[in-house]
């Protein structure tokens, strides 16, 4: 019944953040507009830019979506046997929906694990709590590389230096699986998806910001994706949406590569052409995967469990 009687301001809470989400979101949008300069350059070398960097674009969320798929369901199954057909259609489905006012795809993903697999609301929330920490070990270990390295450090070496935390988490985990320690193996293995996962984002603001005509150095690139992964952390709205944006805009002002006009409503037009991109992989991913769970509901078909670990593999 305390639940209850909380659930009024639970959701008072939640609208308020949906509210100041679309007022930023908004705001970020009119800045980038009241800055004719920035707005005219971007769409000029959007209109020129390589058939190559859209296509990577669109394919690199791809990718995030494929890490995180991964990522949950190996966190999941320290609890319940989950589909990885499943996993990927509930991660697709909640990215989808995140993007409606109160994050209802983290709601109903939550939910489907406890009424289909018998994984509790706190079980969820503590592979929600891991995800997060592994994900903040990969950000304070690129960070520090990125310190170490020269700035006129070959692009090469840069990419090698950041993959080698992940690559080293993997042989790691190979160990521990040899000597029978299959739950750090597991943890390792996780660590090395959600290291992988942020470098991903580190592409995903070069190509972009490399598609309005700002190139950026590794060293800015990563900064700009730390600062991404730091706002998504913030539960005031699904996908970051609107913090994210400025997050970046502000950032921008602070990095050589957009020294010169309107560094923020630049910093700004970018991430909201990154969000365009973004939002096209989430509808072609999360539609399909919304239909097909929905489908699986109606029937109330329950795999026995069997099957379940066959489809995982």
């Amino acid at each position: 019944m305390a639940h209850d009687r909380d659930e009024p301001g639970h959701n008072l809470r939640r609208w308020v953040s949906a509210v100041l989400a679309l007022a930023l979101l908004g705001g970020a949008v009119w800045v980038v507009l009241s800055n004719r300069g920035a707005v005219d350059s971007a769409f000029a070398h959007a209109r020129r830019a390589d058939p190559m960097l859209i296509a990577l674009a669109l394919i690199l969320p791809a990718c995030n979506f494929g890490l995180i798929s991964l990522s949950f369901w190996a966190l999941n199954n320290l609890y319940a046997r989950v589909a990885l057909k499943e996993m990927g259609a509930l991660i697709a489905s909640a990215w989808l929906l995140n993007y409606l006012p109160l994050r209802p795809g983290m709601i109903a993903r939550l939910a489907y694990h406890k009424k289909r697999h018998g994984i509790t609301i706190r079980q969820s929330m503590w592979v929600y709590v891991i995800s997060t920490m592994l994900t903040g070990v990969a950000i304070l270990l690129t960070l520090g590389i990125v310190l170490l390295l020269r700035t006129d450090e070959r692009p090469l070496f840069v990419a090698i230096a950041l993959f080698a935390p992940a690559m080293i988490a993997l042989a790691l985990a190979l160990l521990a699986s040899s000597r029978d320690q299959p739950g750090a193996a597991r943890l390792l293995c996780v660590y090395a998806l959600r290291h992988a996962d942020l470098l991903i984002w580190v592409l995903r603001y070069a190509v972009v910001f490399a598609i309005i005509g700002v190139p950026l150095s590794p060293v800015e690139a990563v900064a700009i994706a730390i600062v991404s992964q730091i706002a998504l952390l913030i539960p005031i709205a699904g996908n970051g949406l609107g913090l994210r944006e400025w997050a970046i805009g502000l950032t921008a002002g602070l990095l050589p590569a957009f020294a010169g006009a309107a560094p923020t409503a630049t910093g700004l037009a970018g991430d909201l052409v990154h969000r365009g991109f973004e939002t096209v992989a989430a509808l072609i991913l999360g539609i399909p995967a919304i239909l097909w769970l929905s489908r699986r509901i109606t029937k109330k078909t329950d795999n026995p469990p069997s099957s379940l670990a066959s489809e995982s593999r």
